[in-house]
């Protein structure tokens, strides 16, 4: 495998992090931190942990058949995150994701 993923999903404050690990080195490459106050499930991207820097963040639409998210990068122009002035999403994620 190519990362180790140790993570909580506990929707407490603090406690709602994600973080990948590099399986051969064991060094830590992202941290996902879910937003406190959002109108969906957010969460900030940052690389290689807490202490550096935000490169991204995701956020789980709204509407839609199955599951979707969308991953934005940070500094792609957009402004704000009030869904009328943020970039176009880098990628988007889509599927049934409890198989």
């Amino acid at each position: 495998p190519f990362v180790r993923v140790r993570g909580a999903m506990l929707h407490l404050p603090g406690k709602d992090k994600m973080r990948l690990y590099n399986s051969r080195s064991g060094d830590e490459r992202l941290v996902l931190d879910r937003k406190l106050v959002a109108a969906t499930p957010t969460y900030d991207i940052y690389r290689a942990g807490m202490g550096a820097e935000k490169i991204g963040w995701i956020e789980k639409k709204l509407i839609s058949m199955t599951d979707t998210f969308d991953v934005y990068m940070e500094g792609k122009g957009g402004f704000g995150v009030t869904g009328l002035l943020k970039p176009p999403p880098a990628y988007r994620i889509t599927g049934d994701f409890l198989d």
